[in-house]
Parts: structure tokens; C-alpha cells; sequence
């Protein structure tokens, strides 16, 4: 449906020909007059004429709840990149955070190093990053 429930009650109440907005209401929002007219007996009209609308019985049965998901480690490679991205992090930290009159292109090339470092260290342990 396009519409709310709740502005199906609203343009029902407000029709002159109720009867008739049934239908119009069922056009506007692509569904049967049974659909419309069940919206509105849950909202408290008596309607006469319209058929009840059986719930299927895949929607009567209780919902299956849903296993935990277990919990797992993750892998070692995952940590080991964790870790030197930590480490890649702590350099760039440093470089921005260093006290002024320290010389920041030195620092660049010094931060570079370390995280090239931590790469190197990563890809001789557990293999190329990106396969």
C-alpha cells in the first residue's frame, strides 16, 4: 500500500460516499477493496459486504528465533593487521602532534619509515595484504 493505515482511516472519515471510497482508496493504493476495507475494521469500522482477509499460514505459526551468532576469534592475520595499522596510526599521531620547531619534513620521512616498517613486518609474517 502507498498510504498509512492511519490516512486510510483519515480519507474514509472524510469522504461524503463512503462506500465509494472503498474503491477509490483500493485504486490509490494498488491493492483489493477487501485490503482497504481490513484496514478500517482494525481500526474500528463495521463494514458489511467485504470479505475478511485470512492470514496466511506461514503468518499464523510462531516466528523462528534466530540462533546466536557464536562467537569466534578473529583470524591471526586480522590482528596482525590491527596491530600495524595501530602502529601506522601512533606515527601519524606523533608527526601531527609534534612540538613546533621540530622539523616536520624529517618527522614525515621518520613516520614514513616506521609505518613502512610495520607494513614490511606485516607482509614477511602473514604475506601480501591485498591476494
Amino acid at each position: 500500500m502507498v498510504m498509512s493505515k492511519d490516512e486510510i482511516v483519515v480519507r474514509y472519515r472524510q469522504a461524503k460516499e463512503p462506500a465509494k471510497q472503498i474503491g477509490i482508496l483500493a485504486d490509490l493504493n494498488a491493492c483489493t477493496k477487501e485490503e482497504i476495507a481490513e484496514v478500517l475494521r482494525e481500526a474500528g469500522f463495521k463494514l458489511k459486504g467485504y470479505k475478511k482477509i485470512e492470514a496466511p499460514e506461514a503468518a499464523m505459526q510462531q516466528p523462528e528465533t534466530p540462533e546466536e551468532p557464536k562467537l569466534t576469534a578473529p583470524p591471526r592475520r586480522q590482528i596482525a593487521l590491527e596491530d600495524a595499522l595501530d602502529i601506522m596510526i601512533g606515527a601519524l599521531e606523533d608527526l601531527r602532534d609534534a612540538p613546533e620547531g621540530v622539523n616536520r619534513g624529517e618527522a614525515t620521512v621518520a613516520a614514513i619509515a616506521y609505518m613502512s616498517g610495520a607494513a614490511d613486518m606485516f607482509k614477511a609474517l602473514h604475506g601480501p595484504i591485498v591476494r
